[in-house]
């Protein structure tokens, strides 16, 4: 993977550097909206889709690439767009997963310590009555 990051010429292509400011905004704006689980949501669908037609995408770019970058990186196998656009956005959609987890995890013990409590307050006042 460095082998192939190390051919690319970052500097005298923007689009590259376009693409990976997006993935840092998008990365930043996650962070901002980890208390919002709705738009959480739709922000994870709009990061898989992409990904789901990276296929597609990068057939187009093989084929149109002097539209818009110096040299071709597009290739069959698919690597370079692997790389430089799919695994970004899976590990964007993978701190959304996480934060889920975390929502899902603190749910749960609530849901347990309150559980825990109704118990108690009910062998607490069973007891009383039997005296």
């Amino acid at each position: 993977m460095w082998h192939i990051f190390s051919q690319v010429k970052w500097s005298s292509e923007p689009w590259l550097l376009a693409t990976l400011l997006c993935h840092v905004v998008m990365f930043v704006f996650i962070l901002l909206i980890r208390k919002f689980q709705a738009v959480q949501a739709i922000v994870f669908i709009f990061l898989l889709m992409p990904i789901y037609f990276a296929e597609k995408i990068n057939e187009w770019c093989a084929a149109n690439w002097r539209l818009f970058a110096k040299e071709q990186y597009f290739d069959s196998a698919g690597v370079f767009i692997s790389n430089v656009f799919s695994l970004p956005m899976l590990l964007n959609s993978l701190v959304i997963l996480v934060f889920w987890c975390k929502d899902i995890w603190d749910i749960a013990v609530k849901v347990k310590v309150k559980q825990f409590r109704q118990s108690s307050h009910k062998s607490n006042n069973t007891e009383k009555k039997k005296q």
